[in-house]
């Protein structure tokens, strides 16, 4: 028990370790516990107790682990509750200025222990683990702007030319391996030349110490001296790989003035395989808010993004334009006496139009509405939907077939979508209860039909059969079609104005009120569900399970029906969501959604921007994410009591 609440251990090293688990689990997931675990932790050490009113602060690992992980607390405080971080940011700099004063040697170096309170050096032996320190002061540096944390950082990292052959963890090679990692991780934001020197030349202490069945020292630690090798060699190479890799390889890399990367292969035999290219990590899967330094990290030093263009040239040779995902498997073929030399350098065509030209910005509101109906107008232009928009088309409607179900009344009906498209919908209409009855239109993903959002052994949780269930009128019409039928329209646009005519046909209804009519949909359904309610204000309110994300997430690993010409010039999935304001919606994701699916941590991120037009137009409390512990599905009690609020008891 501790004032903050109940937390595993009072074990500064125990809980300095679940503080930078909690922390990068919180980003990886979403998942608001790890958030909370976190912040109980930290408050416990910086609100309700301090570290400088005891004895004894260990600098070296088994100790100074909760230095670090007060630090990543600090970045999701920064991020996610600002009001917290202003409590934390006074304690933080204490603690950190302190260490400083009393901490360090005259190179910069920390010494294994201190007392706070009376400045006394209780270890005079220096921290080999003294990186794992100057990584919280680099990452409180990038969230304070404090250039003295950066100095101190960069002080020691200049110095540590001096200590070659200095006697880490009497003659250990974990003592190598974790000094050797602290300066490798400090290199990548602060390069320094002699800083690079002396791991080059500590790195053979590692080495030299393997034996020929490949064992070190015969414990654990060989797994942190490996760890630490892999870390060198992946610095020599930027962060290539090869594979499948041989012995004979000799694969390196620099990166040259401008920016570009310079990489040699070679082997002593013909070789044919690829050359992998490192990805910007903490983006994704880990989705930090910024690559801010943390302990045991593999540091990212030439990343390829997966949207982004690149020019590679081997040799002297003409440059090759390719996408960043052929980057990640470049197939490369070499011969003994043939080294492989390549450039790689970023792309950018200067007659590609930019992305995102019509992203929102906070503004007025009456500017705000302005913004949203220019993008409309752009959206129906590139949609191919202008005629059908102004067009007034009977339905000529026919019942197909009538049933009976529990509480409602199923009809299968035909109407006119278009001059010249029928298209098929279910339609439900309550049995009892007086009219007239809110409506919600209910969308189907991939691989679906109508017939699936009533079906309760599901991931659609049959919400259309409870909803109907509940008294609402319901539509449903097929949208997974991945063929365009007419002649001058796309894809996204016959998808949209199915839908669309949904919301007409239900008008049309005398039972219907239409002041309430939503919509909600999964996966694909939620992709429409968001669209219908951007581009039709018809929509009082919307439910998109499933659905938010960003779209460079949407580019690999997912059916590119969502794209079509001229979208990604003019928006984000967030601005499309954001014509849906100040009209009430809820976007669903579920916290164990596959890693390439609607994960949460983007979802947060676009939501962060979909707010910004709800509070411009004074509904901030009329946008929310619903995280749900499922997979890719609905929330069926979610959706439910979203409509009750917003449709039923408007």
């Amino acid at each position: 028990d501790s004032p903050a609440g109940k937390i595993p251990s009072q074990d500064v090293e125990v809980s300095g370790d679940l503080l930078q688990v909690t922390s990068r689990l919180y980003w990886m997931t979403g998942d608001e516990d790890y958030k909370a675990w976190a912040f109980r932790l930290a408050d416990h050490f910086m609100l309700h107790s301090n570290l400088l009113d005891r004895d004894k602060i260990g600098l070296r690992d088994h100790g100074s682990e909760i230095i670090g992980g007060l630090s990543e607390a600090c970045v999701i405080a920064f991020h996610d509750d600002p009001q917290r971080w202003q409590k934390y940011r006074p304690r933080i700099r204490a603690l950190l200025d302190r260490i400083l004063e009393v901490g360090t040697n005259p190179d910069g170096l920390f010494y294994n222990a201190i007392n706070p309170k009376t400045g006394e050096i209780l270890s005079k032996g220096l921290a080999d683990t003294w990186g794992y320190v100057y990584n919280a002061y680099l990452t409180i540096s990038l969230l304070d702007e404090e250039p003295r944390y950066r100095e101190a950082a960069a002080r020691a990292l200049s110095n540590i030319h001096k200590y070659k052959d200095y006697d880490w963890e009497n003659g250990s090679a974990d003592g190598y391996a974790d000094s050797i990692e602290s300066a490798l991780n400090l290199l990548n934001r602060i390069p320094d030349e002699s800083g690079f020197n002396w791991v080059d030349h500590s790195i053979q202490f590692l080495i030299s110490k393997q034996r020929s069945d490949g064992i070190l020292e015969g414990w654990h630690g060989d797994g942190n001296s490996a760890r630490t090798a892999l870390m060198w060699a992946l610095e020599k190479t930027q962060g290539v790989t090869g594979s499948p890799w041989r012995d004979d390889l000799r694969l390196g890399a620099v990166r040259g003035p401008d920016g570009s990367l310079q990489v040699f292969l070679a082997s002593d035999w013909p070789w044919s395989g690829k050359l992998c290219f490192d990805r910007p990590r903490h983006r994704a899967p880990m989705y930090l808010p910024l690559d801010y330094p943390r302990i045991n990290q593999f540091p990212e030093w030439f990343t390829v993004g997966a949207t982004q263009k690149y020019e590679v040239r081997s040799g002297e040779g003409p440059a090759q334009i390719v996408e960043g995902t052929d980057l990640y498997k470049f197939p490369v073929t070499i011969k003994p006496d043939e080294p492989l030399r390549l450039t790689v350098n970023f792309h950018q065509d200067p007659a590609s139009p930019k992305p995102r030209s019509m992203k929102y910005a906070s503004r007025s509101r009456q500017k705000a509405v302005a913004w949203q109906k220019e993008l409309r107008r752009r959206f129906y232009g590139l949609l191919k939907l202008d005629d059908l928009v102004k067009a007034k088309i009977p339905f000529d409607p026919k019942v197909l077939l009538s049933e009976e179900r529990r509480g409602y009344i199923r009809q299968e009906i035909e109407l006119n979508s278009s001059p010249d498209r029928r298209i098929k919908a279910i339609v439900t209409l309550p049995r009892s209860g007086t009219p007239p009855y809110p409506a919600v239109v209910c969308i189907h993903g991939h691989g679906g039909s109508r017939y699936v959002v009533y079906d309760k052994s599901n991931v659609y949780k049959g919400f259309a059969a409870a909803l109907a269930e509940s008294g609402y009128v319901t539509i449903a019409t097929d949208v997974g079609q991945h063929e365009v039928h007419e002649t001058g329209r796309t894809l996204m646009g016959e998808r949209l104005w199915d839908v669309k005519r949904c919301i007409d046909y239900l008008e049309s209804m005398p039972d219907v009120d239409k002041t309430a009519i939503g919509c909600a949909g999964l996966s694909l359904g939620g992709e429409m569900a968001m669209w219908l309610a951007a581009m039709d204000e018809r929509v009082a309110a919307c439910v998109s399970s499933g659905f938010l994300t960003i779209m460079d997430q949407m580019e690999h690993d997912h059916c590119l029906c969502w794209k079509f010409d001229g979208l990604r010039e003019l928006a984000d999935f967030a601005d499309i969501y954001s014509l849906v304001a100040p009209r009430p919606l809820q976007c669903q994701n579920g916290l164990a959604e596959p890693p390439t699916m609607f994960v949460v941590p983007l979802a947060r991120r676009a939501m962060k921007e979909i707010r910004l037009i709800y509070s411009d137009m004074g509904k901030p409390d009329n946008v929310s994410l619903a995280v749900h512990r499922g997979e890719h599905e609905v929330d069926l009690p979610g959706l439910l009591e979203f409509f009750e609020k917003h449709l039923k008891k408007r």
